[in-house]
């Protein structure tokens, strides 16, 4: 009996081994498994890079960082299309800037901007708002007949036009009211270059008739009203 089970221990055992040979010899290896490879897509990898890049440049216009601002917005790393929404956010931040006064500030986004060349209309437009709110007048205007010329459109040009309206009324109305801090030259100058530059707006000539008569210069100011 003890041969018996003895025997069919043995078989067992044989079976077993055979068996257990045949499982691991068909079984791949670890070392030999195929690797699983995550592609990363280029254009993917770009887009997060630019994305980021948009964030940090508007993060420079929110905290003032004006030198950073205007090398990332010349140095060519965005298209057209992007450095468009960067400069729509940065005048609307410096549209911001004017309405609070803060002309200090804007003095600076605006040189940094003439000199970068990436002024245009608007850029001028704010720049005579800051020179006439510190009574540089003349400069002021000048300014404002620059925005004047860069005007891409003629729907541009009228409301720039009416802007740089508004302003000579303000000047002769402070003129009227005996407190625009210039010298009779000084005014005299400044009304003649507005009228050599907005011949049709009849204010102007009315008010330089109206120097001339307080200088006692009747055909001048007979001309002027002509």
């Amino acid at each position: 009996m003890l041969i018996k089970y003895g025997w069919v221990f043995l078989c067992g055992t044989v079976v077993g081994f055979f068996a257990n040979s045949i499982f691991f010899a068909s079984a791949p290896s670890l070392d030999s498994a195929p690797q699983i490879s995550v592609k990363v897509n280029p254009l993917e990898t770009s887009s997060i890079q630019t994305n980021y890049e948009l964030i940090q440049v508007k993060q420079y216009i929110d905290q003032q960082r004006v030198d950073l601002t205007i090398n990332a917005l010349t140095s060519r790393q965005f298209t057209a299309s992007q450095l468009s929404v960067l400069m729509h956010y940065l005048k609307s931040h410096l549209i911001d800037l004017a309405k609070n006064k803060s002309w200090s500030i804007l003095g600076d986004w605006l040189q940094a901007m003439e000199l970068g060349g990436l002024a245009d209309s608007d850029i001028y437009r704010l720049k005579a708002q800051r020179l006439l709110a510190a009574g540089h007048y003349q400069k002021g205007l000048e300014a404002f007949f620059i925005a004047k010329d860069m005007a891409s459109s003629q729907q541009e040009q009228n409301k720039i036009v009416k802007e740089i309206e508004s302003a000579l009324n303000q000047l002769i109305n402070l003129f009227s009211q005996q407190a625009l801090a210039l010298s009779n030259e000084e005014i005299q100058q400044l009304f003649i270059y507005a009228q050599q530059q907005l011949q049709e707006y009849i204010p102007i000539s009315i008010m330089l008739a109206n120097i001339y008569e307080q200088q006692g210069e009747i055909q001048k100011a007979l001309d002027a009203l002509a």
